[in-house]
Formats: structure tokens, C-alpha cells, sequence
């Protein structure tokens, strides 16, 4: 799960359950802007989630899963917006769209990165002023990262150093 919602999103619940003006105005930008369906916005909410991580519970519990969850702090990134906005409103730390405790799913591995690494980044640049990945050629010396282990209470929690 690369920055999953698994718990839903605090800005989809936001958008789909908050004032009308917002939520028309994200159907309206994506049915013209992207061609796509409000109900991907709707699929987000932590209502929803909660309902889809019930119905499929059973699975869910059989399936050995991997979380990579990351959080930004950055100013100039894309969601740095967005990621004050989820501090401030529910006091977790995110990756801009998704509350950090969020994006982990209980019982599963939790890849934790020590690195500022927005929602958006791993498909797109930030903008020039902003966090930059690494070039792939630099990324080499981190084939074999130190990982320190710690056990949380419903996952095994790993920090890539």
C-alpha cells in the first residue's frame, strides 16, 4: 500500500461532507478538468473505508501487506496547504492528503521513510522551489538501507534511515 487511504482521507470526508460550495465546485473540476467520477472522491471518505475494510475483513486479516506511509512538513510542496490544513484541523501529521494514521492498515509492515515526502511526489515533481527527489543515480548507496524495527500496538513499524 504506497500512501494509501486506508482509513479514508480527511480532505475527501472534508470535501464529500463539508460545505456545498467546496463539494460542487471539486465535481465540477472533476467531470470537466479530469473526465472523471465524483464517486472516486466519495470512495475516499473515512466512512467509506470503513465500510469496505468491514465488509472485507476476513481477507484483509489473511493478506501480509506492506505500508509505505510518509508525511511532509514542507512549505513549497504541492499539498503543503492541505497538510497544515489536517495538522490544524485533526492534529495528525500527513502526506498532504492522507492523515499518517491513516494510511496503515492494522496487523500489516510499515515502511516509515526519515524523509519530507509528500502525497504527490513519487508521480510528480514539486515545483523548482521544493523537495526533489534524488536522482536514480544517487539512490544506489540506499539499495540496502538501515532498518530499525519497533513494535507498535496493532503493527510491525520499520523507519528507512
Amino acid at each position: 500500500c504506497l500512501q494509501s487511504p486506508i482509513a479514508g482521507s480527511p480532505i475527501a470526508t472534508d470535501i464529500v461532507f463539508g460545505p456545498r460550495l467546496i463539494r460542487e465546485a471539486v465535481h465540477t473540476g472533476l467531470e470537466v478538468v479530469f473526465r472523471g467520477n465524483f464517486s472516486c472522491i466519495q470512495d475516499l471518505t473515512h466512512r467509506s473505508r470503513r465500510q469496505f475494510l468491514s465488509r472485507n475483513e476476513r481477507v484483509i486479516k489473511t493478506l501480509p501487506t506492506l505500508c509505505f506511509s510518509t508525511i511532509t512538513q514542507s512549505p513549497f510542496s504541492f499539498v503543503s496547504a492541505t497538510a497544515l490544513y489536517i495538522m490544524r484541523t485533526y492534529g495528525h501529521a500527513s502526506d498532504g492528503l492522507v492523515a499518517s494514521v491513516d494510511s496503515v492498515l492494522s496487523n500489516s509492515f510499515v515502511v516509515r521513510p526519515n524523509a519530507d515526502i509528500h502525497h504527490l511526489g513519487p508521480v510528480m515533481n514539486s515545483p523548482p522551489w521544493g523537495f526533489r527527489f534524488l536522482p536514480r543515480s544517487t539512490l544506489q548507496r540506499f539499495e540496502k538501507p538501515d532498518i530499525k524495527e519497533e513494535q507498535t500496538t496493532s503493527s510491525q513499524c520499520m523507519t528507512v534511515a
